[in-house]
């Protein structure tokens, strides 16, 4: 029987992930895993989510006088993995890990009302407050962009 722990995953716009389609509360199965390979990618904490898609992007140049731009393209999601069948890699502080299954539980949404329920409501509200630095990055770098949705 599956154990499941919780960790954090990002998207495209579209829930999209190397052109994999995902849906909310559908639960995804693969029989083989390998990091950075075969099976569902995901980070144990949010703030690391951030490493694979970032909230800005860069303009190329390089130069003392680079701007940053802010991404709207991604979305951030609470995620249920399989605890009995992961592999985790470990570089420094970023804990990446993949799962032969994997399922979307909540979208983080950046709005005030929806912020209040994930952290007093929410059955997750635990989990949002330990990674209440992750959640602080992507909202505040968000209420720049909520305009343009």
């Amino acid at each position: 029987m599956d154990k499941f722990d919780y960790g954090f995953k990002g998207t495209d716009r579209n829930m999209k992930c190397k052109g994999f389609q995902y849906e909310m509360h559908r639960i995804y199965r693969k029989k083989r895993i390998e990091i950075c390979g075969k099976g569902f990618h995901l980070c144990k904490r949010l703030i690391n989510v951030l490493s694979y898609y970032p909230l800005m992007i860069s303009d190329g140049d390089g130069f003392d006088n680079e701007e940053f731009y802010y991404q709207s393209n991604y979305r951030y999601f609470l995620v249920h993995y399989n605890k009995n069948n992961y592999v985790k890699k470990v570089e420094g502080s970023d804990e990446k890990r993949v799962s032969n299954t994997i399922s979307f539980v909540e979208e983080i949404r950046c709005d005030e009302n929806y912020l209040k329920y994930l952290l007093k409501q929410s059955p997750h509200k635990d989990i949002y407050k330990k990674n209440i630095d992750g959640l602080k990055l992507i909202c505040e770098n968000s209420k720049n962009i909520l305009d343009k949705y």
